[in-house]
């Protein structure tokens, strides 16, 4: 692809001088990538190879750090991590330490800054030689499940083994360009025994970091959201993906300008989806920011954003649908700060105005549907634990019929050491025109994309909470939550309690209630057990479903425990009982709480059902949550992560 070209051009471009040491305004800053590490420190004639005297601290991606002040000289050094000795894999200049191995090598100038030179020893003992003298780094997971499920004749039998491998393979090539690219194996996606599956390709970035732009060219690989109140780029479904799942393509972003008092950013982004379709993404944003100061402290910021969304897929050989998106933001920022506080008081108001059509473009363009979203928001944080939100959104939508929501959002969010609570309120209105308006283009468009206009969007759907509401002319949503950390003795508990409420207005009984109760005990070091159990509760006439108590009627309890034993903090080995609620996304490949709804969906298959019915959806969920209360299954499950 052409964006694939560009990025090799400029990687030519870039300095091939990889160091894991560089010259800081305190010092010289060592620098040691370990995500898995418990410590690292560094060793070496500065300190007489004191291995406690210059620990490192670990920051963001598993990238350790300190800044040691050292006079003008020569000095050799080694890392220690988790006790054991490494050359510096970033730098090439080495000397043999006496002992058959090699330490590295760095010499001060007289200003205190680090000296770059060329490699004086070439030989490398980390790490694969070639011209470019890059730094090849392995990561991954390995997640390997054995489940006994009890059969119809009360029998638990063994079921297909699931193994899910993941190999990343980080290549640096020097402190501006890196790549990274994840291999799998998952004998389930296969449908293959362990010994027949293959190494597969599943996602790459390629990273080029410049004083003035940063580039990444990606394939599957999500990891683009734009800024703006509504995110016109990514933040797509109820599990807010970051786009670049199942899309292949190229993201540039400058560096901030400034010309006091204004800062300047722009980004642009080209995409294809992955496989077989051919559809073509491109959007750009530019953000302008109004600094506001009082001697010489920034208080306030304003910002003005702009963004272009454009998409098109083929219908035929001489027809395709174009979508086109456009949108303006604002936002101001202010800060209080007092001598009295710990932290600043921020408070934040935002609002955009979003805008879309799409058309059928053959001889002649035709728009079949077009529509626009305003958003107010704002959100202020306390000092202390305490954070408060609130937004309001309108959407409206024009095709055959004219669709209209109007939604107020507010919550907020209290966090102590011990003692967290959570508590948000969503109540909408629907404007439906007098005349019937098709189920399918009513979900299609007003609900699964939220009224977005982007109904090609590749992850959208409805929360499981909002099933029973659908169709109604107004909605409301509560989502309470609260936890607590305490310890008896050496031994350290955390209880959860998460609920779902939904019902059709204030004065109305709630249609669903979904509670989750979920403890942790910390039983020592090494041991942790966990539990997780979830009680829906339903009353819903037209759906047919109506949860009694005394009668049993609709009742379904499920419940998920496991103990677990962590040899490292990065290996687990567990065993369970029950369907387990966090399992891997397939999506993201990380670790998500979505297991049950994964196992209802596959019973049920009510998501795709209500794309064009939604009467008889009762007795889908009705079956789904009966199996997931009968299911009966003992896991063995191991996650290792390297």
């Amino acid at each position: 692809m052409k964006f694939f070209k560009l990025f090799f051009l400029l990687f030519l471009f870039t300095n091939f001088l990889y160091a894991g040491v560089n010259s800081v305004k305190n010092g010289i800053e060592f620098t040691y990538e370990a995500p898995n590490a418990s410590s690292v420190t560094v060793a070496g004639s500065f300190n007489d190879w004191n291995t406690n005297a210059n620990p490192l601290e670990k920051g963001e991606n598993g990238i350790w750090k300190t800044v040691i002040k050292l006079s003008p000289g020569e000095y050799q050094y080694k890392f220690v991590v988790d006790g054991n000795w490494y050359v510096d894999p970033d730098n090439l200049n080495q000397t043999e330490d006496g002992y058959g191995g090699f330490n590295s090598v760095i010499e001060i100038d007289s200003k205190g800054k680090l000296v770059i030179k060329k490699a004086k020893q070439t030989r490398q003992t980390i790490g694969i030689k070639t011209a470019l003298n890059p730094k090849v780094l392995f990561d991954g997971r390995y997640y390997t499940s054995n489940r006994f499920i009890n059969n119809e004749n009360e029998r638990y039998m063994l079921d297909k083994p699931v193994h899910d491998l993941n190999l990343g393979v980080r290549v640096k090539f020097n402190n501006e360009f890196e790549g990274y690219t994840v291999l799998n194996i998952n004998n389930g996606a296969e449908g293959a025994d362990m010994w027949k599956t293959h190494l597969n390709y599943k996602r790459t970035l390629l990273k080029l970091n410049t004083n003035y732009f940063s580039l990444n060219g990606f394939d599957n690989f999500g990891s683009i959201t734009f800024n703006d109140p509504l995110h016109i780029v990514g933040d797509e479904g109820k599990y807010h993906y970051a786009f670049g799942y199942g899309y292949k393509g190229v993201y540039a972003k400058s560096n901030i300008f400034s010309i006091s008092p204004l800062d300047f950013q722009a980004e642009v982004l080209y995409a294809d989806q992955s496989g077989d379709d051919d559809g073509d993404i491109g959007a750009g944003r530019g953000v302008l920011w109004f600094n506001l100061r009082n001697k010489d402290e920034l208080v306030s910021k304003v910002h003005l954003g702009y963004s272009d969304y454009s998409a098109r897929f083929p219908l035929s050989t001489t027809s395709s649908q174009k979508n086109i998106s456009r949108e303006v933001d604002i936002e101001f920022a202010h800060s209080l700060q007092s001598a009295e506080w710990q932290s600043p008081m921020n408070f934040v108001f935002n609002s955009e105005y979003y805008s879309f059509e799409n058309s059928n473009i053959d001889s002649i363009t035709t728009k079949w549907l077009d529509g626009f979203t305003i958003y107010f928001g704002t959100k202020v944080r306390f000092p202390a634990a305490l954070e408060v939100y609130g937004n309001y959104q309108r959407n409206k939508l024009n095709f055959e019929k004219e669709l209209r929501k109007d939604r107020i959002t507010i919550g907020g969010n209290f966090g102590l050491e011990r003692l967290s609570a959570n508590l948000e309120l969503c109540w909408w209105k629907n404007h439906l025109p007098d005349s019937t308006v098709s189920w399918s283009d009513y979900y299609k468009y007003l609900e699964k994309t939220d009224g977005n206009g982007r109904w090609f969007q590749k992850y959208s759907d409805v929360p499981f909470e909002q099933y029973t509401l659908l169709g109604y002319k107004t909605g409301l949503i509560w989502k309470v939550g609260v936890g607590y950390k305490f310890n008896i003795g050496k031994q350290k508990f955390e209880v959860n309690w998460q609920d779902k409420i939904a019902q059709i207005n204030f004065q109305y009984k709630p249609k669903y209630i979904e509670n989750e109760l979920i403890f942790n005990w910390e039983i020592s070091r090494h041991w942790k057990f966990y539990s997780n159990t979830r009680m829906p509760y339903y009353n819903d006439s037209f759906l047919g479903l109506k949860t009694d108590f005394k009668a049993g009627e609709d009742l379904f309890v499920s419940n998920f425990s496991k103990i677990s034993y962590y040899l490292k903090e990065n290996i687990e080995l567990s065993l369970g009982w029950g369907v387990n609620p966090k399992v891997i996304n397939n999506v993201t490949d990380e670790f998500y709480d979505g297991g049950r709804e994964e196992f209802m969906e596959s019973v049920g298959g009510y998501a795709s059902y209500l794309e064009n019915n939604y009467r008889g959806l009762g007795e889908k969920i009705r079956t789904a949550e009966q199996k997931l209360m009968d299911e009966q299954r003992i896991s063995i499950e191991a996650v290792v992560k390297f």
